[in-house]
């Protein structure tokens, strides 16, 4: 389990993770969305990585919160056996980009507060950036995403797919925005897993 508050006296300061495998503690801190983003330098970090869960409590003040995922990895990487690097590798893709002579319309947020939630099916997002909506598709896809957007700012985005033909209804949702998803190879973060 894994929690990180968004409101209280805690919000944007803590992550509580219990039992979890140093693999999935690390995809956590540096935002690493799917399995496909990881790299591991050899198979035994692969094995080091996956077995031996966790707990961990961590909570900075009120005066680091905006620092909590820099400060969170770099606890990490002094206490588990493997540690975490972002590198840049090219990888296949899908590339998120607006489609040609259409206008994208998904709404700009009058808020930034990163408000979303979402199950297999739909996503509803408020004040979100838009790398939160691209975790969903490639979650929801289990494949990269490359963002083309362009958008820079926070939406509101109410998102709806069906699991009969996940990626044609992924794309087909996606065209009422104004985007369109087109395959492609792109360089784009991974998480470099390693021991020490």
């Amino acid at each position: 389990m894994m929690k990180q508050p968004r409101m209280g006296i805690f919000r944007n300061r803590r992550i509580t993770i219990i039992n979890l495998v140093p693999n999935v503690i690390l995809r956590e801190a540096y935002d690493i969305s799917i399995s496909k983003k990881i790299v591991y330098q050899t198979i035994k970090d692969s094995l080091i990585s996956n077995e031996n869960p966790y707990c961990v409590d961590f909570i900075v003040a009120e005066d680091n919160k905006e620092n909590l995922k820099t400060l969170f990895q770099k606890e990490l990487n002094a206490h588990l056996p493997v540690k975490g690097e972002i590198q840049k590798r090219m990888m296949p893709c899908y590339v998120l980009k607006p489609i040609e002579g259409k206008p994208i319309t998904i709404i700009p947020s009058t808020q930034s507060n990163n408000n979303f939630s979402f199950d297999g099916l739909a996503f509803n997002g408020v004040g979100i950036p838009i790398h939160t909506f691209i975790s969903y598709i490639e979650n929801g896809l289990n494949y990269p995403v490359y963002d083309a957007t362009g958008l820079t700012k926070c939406y509101d985005i109410a998102f709806s797919k069906n699991n009969v033909e996940p990626l044609q209804s992924t794309k087909d949702s996606l065209a009422k925005f104004g985007l369109e998803l087109v395959k492609d190879q792109k360089e784009m973060d991974v998480l470099v897993i390693s021991s020490r």
